[in-house]
């Protein structure tokens, strides 16, 4: 009878330890799988974070563009302005106004009007 327990408790430690590696074997599948997983979340978070990245970056070259053109027509007008402040401090502005606005001629000039 000791011989059949001593055989009994070997069996028992050969199953224990069977199974214990069984257990380790799958805990390191399943391990490998969880990485996996994470893994692949973190592509498929990267893919959405460069897929936005990429729409703002159009949005804000739409914009740049939009910008630079006001920018062009604002120099334009300054342009413009600057021209039409010269002219204002010529003599040839001043007779305009006078002529336009006041009605006034030279005194050696004739008049012509139309019916």
């Amino acid at each position: 009878m000791a011989g059949r327990r001593s055989r009994k408790k070997i069996d028992k430690k050969k199953k224990l330890m069977r199974n214990f590696r069984e257990w380790k074997k799958n805990f390191k599948r399943s391990g490998m799988g969880l990485v996996f997983v994470v893994l692949a979340l973190l592509c498929v978070a990267l893919s959405l974070k460069k897929i936005q990245l990429i729409q703002t970056k159009e949005a804000n070259e739409k914009k740049i563009a939009q910008l630079k053109k006001e920018k062009k027509e604002l120099n334009e007008d300054k342009k413009e302005l600057q021209e039409y402040s010269e002219y204002t401090k010529t003599k040839q502005y001043v007779e305009d106004i006078a002529r336009e606005q006041l009605g006034l001629v030279y005194e050696d000039e004739i008049i012509f009007e139309s019916n």
